[in-house]
């Protein structure tokens, strides 16, 4: 019944001319069926009333939502709280439907089967409940972006921005950077903002500018380039990815020469959004190119490569060759492996010096598959290749050559997942040192597949090591974790959700400020949609094999 009161307030508000604020009486019903949806537990309600608010694009309106986001969320508290509580009896039943499935041979007592399966239904239902819940906070800052009204938007400028609470200054720097781009006030509160004192509202304050095209701004991003938080510095490549401007060519390939890791990838990115050129991270090659033709960019007689076409006709076996005054063609390949500076697993390259594997260990990875060479061997272990033909072969052989080569002051960690989800090193993250690097190959080599596909958990764990317990961002932002590499040959069949759309909107949910590449490598009959979901919204890469 609230629910269906809230679709027809949505359509009331939808009905309105453009532009046109509520009356006072639309106002004062609106925000009272609000205020009555955001006191209950209703999921569904309490988000269809965020975007209402929203929608409604008032002082009014956005003085509530900030409201709401100071709030502590009792509703979801009380709903993970329950669910946690809940967890280690379904994770007992869980285990004891696998030993009686193993027993039999795949067959269970039809009383088993009905035990394991209304505990199931339980675990769905408050799963369902914490999920319902965890998109308002998300609702509440989407309905921010709403914002056009002038009014409005002085009152987050000359006000919202003054909130104790970082997650409010996070979201209305955020929902700034979609404000009109004649509105006066929006440029010079993200200007102070992006001196915040806690790093996640400077880089939304940062991105928000590139977001907002703001040229004049270009030498307070290209500081931000220097933040001490490698996030900060993420969210400027970001901005100047979004800038183009030819005259912060130089400053980025200076940038990369003084990075050592992931941050070399973020750079590169903002490069070939400007020059259309990709030296895949090598701060060396960038430079060999800035010496050679720095004068010609300067003067804009070298122009940004253009992305070929794909009915474009290559000559002389190449793609159409570099742009004019380039040395030859941009190697399209990386580095190699060299020195451990860049690691490959299933392909898939990087520079990152602070990642988790997450490994599938479901039973299905007992199935027979192919194994494409990489390359080169990267920091392989003895061998040449996969000591067997199955899934969980090919894997061990991937997660030790990528092991392998990490360079010995990275620090990693290996989550893999069946039914449930486990960690290589509970504790800490492990120094690459060749004794630790050995340790790990040696555990990845007894890798054995077992029982079914926990994704959201998996997921889940990997980002609890980037930032600690409940995934709560500490105030120095001081995270463990930039990359994750994340394989999977199935679809989600257990977990705290088994909804792909779930499982992508929570994760994105989480990465919101963590800035976490997420590579994805998937295998035979996987979602492929929700990996490449996950890939493509946090910068990472997704092969399918």
């Amino acid at each position: 019944m609230r629910l269906r009161r809230f679709c027809a307030l949505l359509l009331s508000l939808a009905a309105l001319p453009l532009f046109a604020k509520p009356t006072p009486e639309e106002w004062k019903k609106l925000e009272a069926e609000a205020k009555r949806a955001f006191s209950t537990k209703d999921g569904d309600a309490r988000v269809k009333a965020a975007q209402a608010v929203g929608a409604a694009d008032c002082v009014e309106g956005v003085k509530l939502l900030v409201q709401l986001i100071d709030m502590p969320d009792k509703a979801l508290e009380g709903a993970e709280a329950e669910r946690d509580a809940f967890e280690p009896e379904f994770l007992a039943a869980v285990e004891r439907i696998n030993k009686f499935a193993k027993q039999g041979n795949g067959m269970v007592a039809a009383s088993e089967a009905d035990i394991f399966n209304k505990k199931k239904a339980r675990m769905d239902e408050l799963n369902d409940k914490v999920n319902e819940l965890s998109l308002v906070p998300d609702a509440v800052a989407e309905a921010l972006k709403k914002t056009r009204d002038a009014d409005a938007v002085k009152w987050l400028c000359d006000e919202g921005m003054k909130d104790k609470n970082w997650r409010a200054r996070a979201a209305i720097a955020g929902a700034l950077g979609y404000a009109p781009a004649e509105d006066a006030k929006a440029g010079p509160a993200l200007v102070a903002a992006a001196a915040d004192k806690d790093a996640r509202v400077r880089g939304a304050s940062i991105e928000a500018l590139g977001r907002r095209k703001a040229k004049d701004q270009r030498d307070l991003i290209l500081k931000a380039l220097e933040d001490e938080r490698w996030q900060v510095r993420v969210s400027a490549c970001d901005a100047l990815a979004m800038l183009e401007l030819r005259d912060t060519v130089g400053p980025l390939i200076a940038r990369m020469e003084k990075e050592d890791g992931r941050v070399k990838e973020d750079i590169d990115r903002a490069l070939k959004a400007i020059t259309g050129l990709t030296f895949n991270a090598d701060a060396l090659g960038w430079k060999g190119w800035w010496e050679i033709n720095k004068a010609k960019w300067e003067s804009g007689e070298l122009a940004k490569k253009e992305e070929p076409k794909k009915d474009d006709k290559k000559e002389d076996g190449k793609d159409g060759g570099a742009a004019a005054g380039n040395p030859p063609p941009v190697n399209p390949e990386p580095p190699a492996a060299g020195g451990g500076t860049t690691v490959e697993f299933y392909g898939i390259r990087t520079k990152s010096k602070n990642l988790v594997f997450v490994v599938d260990v479901s039973g299905s990875m007992a199935e027979p598959a192919k194994w494409t060479p990489d390359t080169d061997s990267g920091g392989a272990p003895a061998g040449q290749g996969p000591k067997g033909k199955r899934k969980i072969d090919i894997a061990r052989w991937e997660l030790a050559k990528a092991i392998g080569g990490l360079p010995e002051d990275a620090r990693f960690n290996i989550v893999t997942f069946s039914s449930d989800v486990k960690v290589y090193s509970p504790t800490k993250m492990v120094i690459a040192t060749k004794s630790a690097k050995q340790q790990a190959q040696a555990f990845a080599e007894k890798l054995e597949p077992q029982e079914a596909t926990n994704i959201f958990d998996a997921l889940e764990k990997a980002f609890e090591l980037a930032g600690g317990a409940k995934m709560q961002v500490d105030e120095n932002y001081k995270l463990s974790v930039d990359t994750i590499m994340f394989m999977t040959d199935g679809k989600p069949t257990i977990g705290k959700s088994l909804d792909p759309k779930v499982i992508g909107d929570t994760v994105q949910k989480w990465n919101a400020v963590r800035k976490i590449r997420i590579h994805c490598v998937g295998i035979g009959d996987h979602d492929e949609a929700l990996l490449k979901r996950l890939a493509e919204e946090s910068g990472g890469q997704y092969v399918k094999r």
